[in-house]
């Protein structure tokens, strides 16, 4: 299994990045907001994103924002996050947790995350991103997250 592993950035991830700011800049610290682009930034291999590859990069980005604590980032990269319920958003924040202290007490935590090279699905507006989590105990687990792509051109979690 192939593992994206990339350096280069290019206008369109730029163009994406801007776009992420205006709609997650007033929800959250500038911090988790540059921790967030700066993993979508090591997603871009240089050559041209596609659709599948924004949508394998975008959920990167929100499970490497949930992996190093800021779940609130990862709940905002859900589909429809801004009509949520405060009790709804509230409990994702609690299942984040619950989820992250489960595998830090079976795997001794996750420890990175990675997108699996050519394994994504495509279909209109829609995609399966496939992620490679690792574990301290050097195990490894492949998810599929179902990704949609906004009007805006943002990528969220289904």
């Amino acid at each position: 299994m192939q593992h994206v592993s990339l350096r280069k950035t290019d206008s369109h991830l730029l163009t994406m990045s801007m776009r992420l700011v205006s709609v997650v800049g007033n929800c959250f610290s500038l911090s988790s907001v540059v921790v967030f682009l700066l993993c979508l930034m090591a997603c871009s291999s240089g050559t041209e994103l596609t659709a599948e590859k924004q949508a394998a990069c975008a959920a990167k980005g929100y499970y490497d924002a949930l992996i190093y604590g800021q779940p609130e980032q990862w709940v905002a990269g859900h589909s429809g996050a801004e009509l949520m319920s405060s009790q709804y958003r509230q409990l994702l924040l609690e299942n984040a947790r619950m989820y992250l202290e489960q595998q830090r007490q079976v795997h001794g935590g996750i420890t990175e995350v990675s997108v699996c090279n050519g394994r994504s699905v495509f279909v209109d507006s829609c995609a399966v991103a496939m992620l490679s989590l690792s574990f301290a105990d050097a195990t490894n687990e492949t998810v599929a997250v179902p990704m949609v792509c906004g009007a805006d051109g943002i990528w969220r979690m289904k």
